[in-house]
């Protein structure tokens, strides 16, 4: 009885895999998307951390956009429930543009202690989990090392 359902098991992981790689598959030549970038750096306040995100948010809207000023939006929630007002503001920003994508820039700064990662960064953990399932966003994370 466990033998058939591991070959039947086995059988859909390959299929699986199959599936996958000709959906990944690119063909010589192929044309890129035309899209933009948008850059969408999450501030809570000034640090380090958040100068270090910057500084990587500038350098690729440069080579990107090639020296267009950054626009500033800010995102405020009476309730500090700042993981419902960055995803409002992320899908209105994504509403503006159709062929756009944002990618997120999220400052983390890194403890050297094992427990102060149970104390610190958990909003961070918990957007970027919400965010991994959207289509055209992608998030990086730029660390500090305290």
């Amino acid at each position: 009885m466990v033998i058939p359902l591991l070959v039947v098991g086995f059988s859909r992981i390959r299929t699986h895999y199959r599936s996958l790689g000709a959906r990944l598959r690119a063909s010589p030549g192929e044309p890129l998307d035309e899209r933009t970038n948008t850059m969408l750096v999450l501030v809570g306040g000034i640090h380090k951390g958040v100068l270090q995100a910057l500084q990587f948010a500038e350098m690729q809207r440069r080579w990107v956009r090639h020296g267009i000023d950054v626009e500033l939006e800010i995102a405020i929630d009476p309730y500090r429930d700042l993981n419902r007002a960055i995803i409002e503001l992320i899908e209105s920003i994504d509403a503006r543009w159709e062929q756009d994508r944002m990618i997120v820039v999220i400052p983390e700064f890194v403890v050297h202690h094992w427990w102060g990662h149970l104390l610190h960064n958990q909003t961070s953990l918990f957007l970027k989990a919400r965010l991994l399932f959207k289509e055209n966003i992608a998030v990086v994370s730029i660390p500090y090392h305290v």
